[in-house]
């Protein structure tokens, strides 16, 4: 007995001391919560949804200390692989993959869905930022409108009018995106590709999508709510009614980190805004219908039949759907709803309705509006475009004409040129001939073929003619006194005159030998006479050469420049044919040719008057050696 006394006393003091414990203000959870979906049940702590939504707790009472301490939550607006997906995301598993990985495209429009009906704003962030670059032309304009997402509507419009030209926008296309729509982008695409700027694509897309960007951005701000005022941790509480009162349980470390930021808020949070309604909006393309693209418990992908479509709206607040009637009707003590409010929600509801037939009468007429306007806009584009066509031919016939009007002057520039090229030509290979000879007679003259001719003034010519003169006279004299020495010797006494004239008839030469050599014998000085008159003679007949050379080639100067003065002369006499600058510089070569042809002349006449002085001393040297 008294064991069982001290082991109650034991249990009294422990009792007594857990009551006495604080709780964590921030890991010590709330009770568990359960949902129903298409018969499978799941059990999941209830705090992250409390933390996340507003909406989603005051919807399904959440934060009520109710009998049941684990509700069961009927939901049927989501199937039961959706329904895993979005448990997924809210208490993922330990793993070492980032949490993009874990889920593919399919998954995650799927979570964001469903963040967007219940009101989760930071996770429909997250969503949206993991979707981003990841969805085609259509899944962007259809997944934007379904759940108020104006970037992804704008991304999709900018990726169809930057289409190819060749791409068009199919029918299928334009009844998935919208008819009215549809008008408007190939406006905007018309314009962007004849002429448009990339810059202002965007102002274009505003200005023309301006209502439905505005619904869509009202709608994105309510859902871009922080969820920071949207829990108090006073209606956090568990069965025995103590504040943060909960059992064990297991969230990711994002919800931790939300309960620690909002453990201080105890006012009443404001009412959470409607979610948008698309009941309005087109069926999603194909690929992205109503089948369920996530996997089932077992890791496997379900099969098309018998899974449920998402839903096309979602519950506005005010909104009575059968999830509320049900629920309220399983909550133990909860009295049903009184007779007027029943009726304020069905007349709610049906001016909702009227109000939803006004907007569709609203937009057919801003259609027909729309589609009048974008054929006037298409008139006054194709008018623009006819004008700038017509203005382009214009400014290509006016180059067209400068082009010719520059060929016909470099057709007459490039005979100019031809005329002026022709004309060097020529003076290169006259200075070319004339290097040659140059060249010529530096190597004959290195032979020692040329002797230069001395010049002599005519007074030196005088006195060198006066003492050969001279000379010649004295010779004459000795030549006489030889031969009578000569008769004497030879015994011409006997011999008749006319024998000794026939004699010397007859050995004429080998007398005037025989003479020459006796008298070189007999007088020296008429050797030395005779070798100096050789000499002299030898040296006149050289610089008669040398002037012949220069006679010949001052010849050849003379009617080369006679040519080329005359071709001048021929190009000045065609004024039409020439630039000014090309006949200045043709007048300059004329006087230069002329100056040339001119001194050529000079000096071949100089040269003639030495090759006769020359002459008459070679004629008179040999008759002065005839003599000796």
């Amino acid at each position: 007995m008294p064991d069982a006394r001290e082991g109650r006393n034991s249990r009294e003091m422990k009792s007594t001391a857990e009551k006495a414990a604080l709780n964590d203000e921030v890991y010590y959870w709330p009770d568990n919560v359960r949902f129903l979906v298409q018969g499978v049940l799941f059990r999941v702590p209830r705090l992250p949804f409390i933390l996340g939504s507003r909406y989603f707790t005051e919807k399904h009472e959440l934060h009520s200390n109710g009998v049941e301490a684990e509700p069961v939550i009927h939901l049927q607006s989501v199937s039961a692989p959706q329904f895993r997906v979005f448990l997924k995301f809210l208490f993922p598993m330990p793993s070492n993959k980032p949490l993009e990985s874990i889920f593919t495209k399919y998954e995650w429009i799927t979570i964001l869905s469903l963040c967007t009906a219940w009101h989760f704003p930071e996770f429909r962030k997250l969503a949206i930022q993991n979707l981003d670059g990841k969805l085609a032309e259509l899944e962007l304009i259809y997944v934007g409108r379904a759940l108020s997402i104006p970037i992804f509507v704008l991304e999709g419009y900018k990726a169809i009018i930057n289409r190819p030209k060749a791409q068009i926008i199919t029918k299928e296309e334009s009844a998935a995106i919208g008819h009215e729509a549809v008008s408007k982008l190939w406006i905007i695409r018309y314009q962007n590709q004849i002429g448009g700027v990339d810059e202002e694509l965007g102002r274009e897309l505003h200005e023309s999508f301006a209502e439905e960007l505005a619904e869509l951005e009202r709608y994105d701000e309510e859902h871009r709510a922080d969820p920071e005022g949207n829990c108090e941790w006073a209606d956090v509480g568990g069965e025995g009614g103590d504040k943060g009162e909960a059992p064990p349980g297991t969230a990711g470390p994002a919800m931790a980190q939300a309960a620690e930021e909002t453990k201080a808020d105890n006012g009443t949070p404001p009412e959470p805004p409607a979610p948008a309604h698309s009941s309005n909006l087109p069926e999603p393309p194909a690929g992205l219908g109503g089948r369920d693209h996530t996997q089932n418990s077992a890791g496997k992908w379900p099969a098309s039949d018998g899974e449920q479509e998402p839903p096309a709206s979602y519950p506005k607040q005010g909104d009575v759907t059968q999830d509320d009637a049900e629920q309220r009707g399983m909550d133990d003590g909860e009295a049903d709803p009184e007779p007027e409010q029943v009726q304020l929600a069905t007349a709610l509801e049906n001016l909702k309705e009227e109000e939803r037939g006004i907007v569709e009468q609203l937009r057919d007429l801003k259609s027909r509006r729309l589609t009048l306007d974008a054929t006037e806009k298409l008139e006054g584009v194709e008018t623009a475009r006819r004008e700038r066509i017509e203005e382009e031919l214009r400014e290509i016939a006016e180059v067209k004409l400068a082009a010719e009007q520059l060929t016909r002057e470099l057709e007459t520039a490039n005979e100019w040129d031809a005329l002026d090229l022709q004309g060097r030509l020529e003076d290169a290979k006259d200075r070319r001939a004339e290097l040659e000879r140059q060249s010529a007679e530096k190597e004959k003259k290195e032979h020692g073929q040329i002797v230069r001719w001395n010049k002599v003034g005519k007074k030196h010519k005088e006195k060198a003619l006066a003492k050969l003169g001279a000379e010649l006279l004295e010779c004459q004299i000795k030549q006489k006194e030889t031969v009578e020495r000569l008769k004497q010797l030879g015994g011409m006494r006997d011999m008749s005159p006319s024998d000794s004239i026939g004699k010397e008839g007859a050995d004429a030469g080998r007398e005037d030998a025989e003479s020459s050599t006796a008298a070189e014998q007999d007088d020296p000085r008429v050797a030395e006479r005779r070798r100096k008159i050789s000499e002299e003679l030898e040296r006149v007949r050289k610089a008669k050469e040398v002037q012949l050379q220069k006679e010949t080639k001052l010849r050849m100067l003379e009617e080369d420049y006679s040519k080329k003065l005359s071709k001048v002369e021929r190009l000045l006499s065609q004024p039409s044919s020439c630039l000014p600058k090309t006949t200045q510089k043709r007048e300059r070569k004329r006087d230069d040719r002329a100056k040339n042809l001119s001194k050529t002349q000079t000096e071949l006449k100089e040269v003639l008057r030495m090759l006769g002085a020359l002459g008459a001393e070679e004629e008179k040297l040999e008759n002065e050696l005839r003599l000796l």
